[in-house]
């Protein structure tokens, strides 16, 4: 059995929700764009019975006030 990709999963539920563009690589142009997250998975813990995952998200945006407002 296949897992489904939580990266995708999150990538694809934050851009439609908020609208802005949110990838698992940062761009080169991040600087230029109004505003961008990059989603992660990180690591977990597995005890061979259950299994969780970290997930790590960081907001970019051209000044600090709306990078703040966005990561909130």
């Amino acid at each position: 059995m296949s897992w489904p990709s939580i990266e995708k999963a999150i990538v694809g539920h934050l851009t439609s929700v908020l609208g802005a563009r949110f990838a698992t690589r940062i761009p080169a142009d991040v600087e230029s764009l109004p505003r961008f997250g990059r989603i992660a998975r990180g690591p977990g813990a597995d005890d061979l019975v259950t299994d969780s995952v970290g997930v790590d998200v960081e907001c970019f945006a051209p000044d600090y006030g709306d990078a703040w407002d966005f990561a909130e």
